[in-house]
């Protein structure tokens, strides 16, 4: 389905969010948010080189079918451009990683005191669903 630029951003930080919340509450990230950091930077990588969303490269679609080098041992396959712009979309990937890691960071800091009761709750049980944490919000809003 169809998503602006600005949707895609907003996943991509709604992603990183549990990895922002490990780093704003324990100090150090785990490997619990590992496919999330996958899916956040598979969006990345296709507003790249599929969508035509980076300054660097512009309105270009890179993404390609990979062939097969017959000439060289193994069936390597290769991509359809050069190194230098394979160099630029991963720095533009980190980059978009980055700058949302960062909005989830700063989201998580205005919203602190949300995420230390969410925490309680999960380290009290481990998970904790969408009505308790609705639960959560609606308290802090009436206590705003």
């Amino acid at each position: 389905f169809l998503m602006n630029q600005t949707e895609l951003l907003n996943k991509i930080a709604s992603l990183l969010g549990g990895r922002a919340a490990e780093q704003t509450v324990f100090n150090e990230v785990s490997t619990g948010a590992h496919n999330d950091l996958a899916k956040a930077t598979d969006i990345a990588r296709s507003m790249v080189i599929e969508y035509g969303m980076s300054d660097k490269l512009g309105q270009v679609y890179l993404k390609g079918e990979p062939t097969a080098q017959f000439l060289q041992p193994g069936l390597r396959k290769s991509r359809e451009y050069s190194e230098e712009t394979a160099r630029i979309i991963d720095e533009e990937v980190r980059k978009i990683i980055d700058k949302q890691y960062e909005v989830a960071l700063d989201i998580l800091k205005d919203k602190q005191g949300l995420l230390k009761k969410a925490a309680q709750v999960l380290l009290q049980k481990e998970k904790i669903s969408g009505s308790e944490l609705e639960e959560i919000i609606a308290s802090d809003r009436q206590s705003s």
